[in-house]
């Protein structure tokens, strides 16, 4: 169960956070691109944060 308060069982963690939305458009002009025989780039970077808890 979350808690708002880390415990040894349940401690805070660090994470990353990346945009959702930029990711989406990503994936879907990729799978665009291979329906409709286009050259596509296979990699790309989306800005990451790092969350410290």
């Amino acid at each position: 169960m979350p808690t708002s308060t880390p415990t040894p069982a349940c401690p805070q963690l660090t994470t990353v956070r990346q945009p959702m939305d930029a990711f989406g458009v990503s994936l879907a002009t990729l799978v665009l691109d291979q329906i409709e025989d286009r050259p596509f780039q296979r990699t790309g970077l989306l800005p990451t944060e790092v969350v410290a808890r």
